[in-house]
C-alpha cells in the first residue's frame, strides 16, 4: 500500500531499512506493510 507522507509524496516500496529509518526520525507510520 502507499501511504502519504510528510512531504506531500507517496511511499510505496521501503526496504526494512527504510521503514526502521524513517520510524526512528518519527516521518514513517506504518499502516499495512
Amino acid at each position: 500500500m502507499s501511504q502519504p507522507n510528510p512531504f506531500g509524496g507517496r511511499i510505496t516500496h521501503l526496504s526494512p531499512q527504510d521503514v526502521e529509518a524513517g520510524m526512528a526520525e518519527g516521518t514513517i507510520l506504518l499502516v499495512d506493510v
